[in-house]
C-alpha cells in the first residue's frame, strides 16, 4: 500500500494542478471574454445608430458638413447607450476631426470605427472609442478569487487523498498483523493438533491441511498439495473396510451442508479412526465449505478394551468371593456394594448405595470410626483391619475387619476401595 501511495503521489499532483489551474484561469479568462463580447456588440449597436443620423446630416448640406461642427454635438450628444466612458469622434476624408463628443478613455480601449457616405462616395468616418479597463480590473479580481480557491482546491486534491490512503494503510497495515497472527495462531494450532484436519470448499477445492492429515491417510503430499479433493476422497476411501458406505456418507454430507457427523471408520491395516466433521459459515451464514477431523483410535480401544476385560475379571472375582467388597467417593458415600452384602448385612447391594458406612453403625462406633476415618483419609495412604460394629438390617450387631485402598485423582481422594468381613466377637 505504501508503494501504492507513492506511485499514486505523481498522479494526484497532476490532477491537483489541473483543477488549480482552471479554478485559477477559467473565471477571469471567461468573465473577460464575455465581457469583451458583450462591449463590443454595444458598441456596434449604437455607431450603427449615429452612423446613420450622422449620413442624413451630410446629406442634408453635402458642402458643407465638415463646418457643422456645433450641429453634429447636438445630434450626438446626450449618449443613450450605458458605457462606462466613451468617446464618439467624426473625421472628414483627410482625418481631420469634425466634432466630438465624451470623454476620452481610459487605457486601454477599443475602437469601432464605421464610414460616412455622401451619395454613394465616403467622405469620413464615425469613430467610438471605450475603455476597457473596468473589464481588466474586474477580471483581475477574478484572478485573485480563483488564487485563493485554487490553492484551496491543490491542497484539497494534493494532500488529502495522500493522508487518506496513509490512513487507510496504515488500518490495512493493522490489519494485516492481527490477520498474521490469527494465521499463525491458525496454522500453529493445527499443526500441533493430535487429529488429522482437512478444510474443503464449497467448490471441492482444498484449502488447507496439516501434515496430522497425510500422516494419519498414508497419503503421497504431492496429491494433497494439487488441492483437488476429489483424488485425496478416493484414496482414503480405498483405504477403508466398507469404501461404498464411506463415499456414500460423504457424498450425503457435502449434498447437506446443515449436517453434522461424528462416525467411526475402520480401516483395512487394522487402524480404527474416529471422524467428525462439521460445515464452515461466515458471519452472514452464508455456507463455505466443510472441516473435517481424524483421530487414531486404535490405542485407546485397544486400552479400553483392556481395562473393560481387567474389570470384568476383577467384578467376576469380586463377586466370586465370600468378603464384602465395597466402593466409597469422594464425599463418603457408597458407589459399588458387591453380592456379599447380602450375606454380611442382610442388604440387596442396590439398598445401600447411596449411603455412608456409618449408617450401618451404631452411634457412638459411628463417632468413633469417624473420627479414626478421619485421619485415615488425611494421611492418602491404605489402612488394613479397622475393626468396628456394623448394624445388620435384622437389627444384630456384628464386629467386621475392614481394609482398604484410597484412590488418588490429582492427588486428592477421589474413592476408597473397601474389603470387610465379619470377624468373631472377642470375649
Amino acid at each position: 500500500m505504501e508503494r501504492f501511495a507513492k506511485a499514486l503521489s505523481p498522479f494526484t499532483s497532476a490532477v491537483a494542478f489541473v483543477v488549480a489551474a482552471l479554478l485559477l484561469l477559467l473565471p477571469p479568462v471567461s468573465y473577460g471574454i464575455f465581457a469583451h463580447l458583450n462591449l463590443s456588440a454595444r458598441m456596434e449597436r449604437e455607431i450603427a445608430i449615429r452612423g446613420q443620423v450622422v449620413n442624413q446630416a451630410i446629406q442634408v448640406a453635402p458642402q458643407l458638413w465638415t463646418f457643422q461642427e456645433v450641429r453634429f454635438k447636438e445630434l450626438l450628444s446626450p449618449q443613450p447607450y450605458q458605457l462606462e466612458s466613451g468617446l464618439l469622434t467624426i473625421f472628414e476624408a483627410k482625418g481631420n476631426i469634425v466634432a466630438s463628443v465624451g470623454d476620452a478613455p481610459a487605457w486601454p480601449a477599443i475602437k469601432r470605427a464605421r464610414p460616412l457616405y455622401d451619395a454613394g462616395t465616403v467622405v469620413g468616418r464615425l469613430e467610438l472609442t471605450d475603455s476597457v479597463r473596468g473589464i481588466l480590473v474586474n477580471a483581475a479580481w477574478l484572478f485573485l478569487l480563483g488564487a485563493a480557491f485554487s490553492a484551496v482546491a491543490f491542497l484539497t486534491l494534493r494532500v488529502m487523498p495522500l493522508r487518506a490512503l496513509r490512513r487507510v494503510n496504515a488500518g490495512l497495515e493493522e490489519r494485516d498483523v492481527q490477520l498474521g497472527f490469527a494465521n499463525s495462531l491458525l496454522t500453529n494450532a493445527m499443526e500441533g493438533s493430535p487429529d488429522g484436519m482437512l478444510v474443503v470448499d464449497k467448490q471441492g477445492k482444498i484449502v488447507t491441511y496439516n501434515r496430522r492429515f497425510i500422516e494419519l491417510w498414508k497419503i503421497p503430499p504431492a496429491l494433497v498439495e494439487a488441492r483437488l479433493d476429489e483424488p485425496v476422497l478416493q484414496t482414503v476411501t480405498a483405504q477403508t473396510t466398507n469404501p461404498e458406505e464411506f463415499l456414500a456418507q460423504v457424498r450425503h454430507l457435502y449434498e447437506h451442508p446443515e449436517e453434522t457427523s461424528r462416525d467411526r471408520i475402520e480401516l483395512k491395516d487394522g487402524r480404527v479412526f474416529e471422524r467428525n466433521t462439521r460445515s464452515l459459515y461466515d458471519t452472514a451464514r452464508n455456507h463455505l465449505g466443510r472441516i473435517w477431523f481424524f483421530r487414531d483410535m486404535t490405542e485407546r480401544e485397544a486400552l479400553e478394551e483392556a481395562v473393560r476385560k481387567s474389570e470384568l475379571k476383577f467384578r467376576n472375582l469380586v463377586e466370586a468371593t465370600t468378603d464384602f467388597i465395597w466402593e466409597m467417593d469422594g464425599d463418603g458415600r457408597l458407589v459399588y456394594a458387591s453380592p456379599a452384602a447380602r450375606g454380611l448385612l442382610g442388604y440387596e447391594p442396590s439398598e445401600i448405595l447411596g449411603k455412608t458406612p456409618f449408617d450401618f453403625m451404631p452411634p457412638a462406633e459411628a463417632q468413633r470410626v469417624g473420627a479414626e476415618f478421619a485421619a485415615i483419609a488425611a494421611a492418602k495412604a491404605p489402612f488394613r483391619m479397622l475393626e468396628n460394629v456394623i448394624r445388620r438390617k435384622d437389627g444384630r450387631d456384628i464386629v467386621v475387619e475392614t481394609s482398604g485402598v484410597p484412590i488418588l485423582d490429582a492427588l486428592a481422594v477421589s474413592k476408597f476401595t473397601w474389603a470387610t468381613k465379619e470377624w468373631p466377637v472377642r470375649a
